[in-house]
């Protein structure tokens, strides 16, 4: 029963990890595009980072470890 508390701890912190990835970080820019006199045009930017899509794909990785070095020593 050594490897039990490391199979659990796996378990719970992969659901974790996938509950995160699911989100995204958004950055909207703003920039003026023709500024003449009092008439200026504006565009917006957005972009989306999938920095915890990521994150959370290598922390799956390492709690799949967790997972499988429990159940060897059981």
């Amino acid at each position: 029963m050594r490897g039990a508390p490391l199979i659990t701890t796996g378990v719970i912190m992969a659901i974790l990890g996938m509950l995160v990835g699911w989100q995204k970080i958004s950055d909207t820019m703003r920039d003026t595009v023709v500024d003449v006199g009092l008439v200026s045009v504006m565009t917006d930017n957005k972009k989306d980072l999938p920095l915890l899509l990521i994150l959370g794909g290598v922390a799956l990785t390492g709690e799949v470890g967790l997972i499988v070095t429990g159940a060897r020593k059981l």
